[in-house]
């Protein structure tokens, strides 16, 4: 009985840790998106210096993209090439153009 009701207890304990590694969103995954996102536009030799340096963050499922550019044009390139490197995720573009 003893033994019953510890494989009960360690199995308990195995599916709640599994369960809670899944449900749990990753940072670091995040990061790496924002990370490989600003990477792509600073390789981007067709963007100005403020598109190439535009802030990016993930929050869940969405993309924030905040600074400046010199033109409307721009703002869209970059929410263009964003969204292609996200795999389609929603970009939310807070670019402001800056003349």
């Amino acid at each position: 009985m003893k033994i019953l009701i510890f494989l009960c207890l360690v199995s308990g304990l195995l599916f709640s840790h599994a369960y809670a590694a899944i449900d749990q969103p990753k940072m670091s995954d995040d990061v790496d998106l924002a990370t490989k996102i600003t990477n792509v536009l600073k390789k981007n030799s067709h963007l100005s210096s403020g598109a190439q340096n535009v802030g990016v963050q993930q929050k869940s499922d969405k993309i924030l993209l905040q600074g400046t550019v010199h033109s409307e044009k721009e703002k869209k390139k970059v929410e263009k090439i964003v969204k292609e490197a996200s795999n389609g995720m929603e970009v939310i573009n807070d670019i402001k153009v800056v003349k």
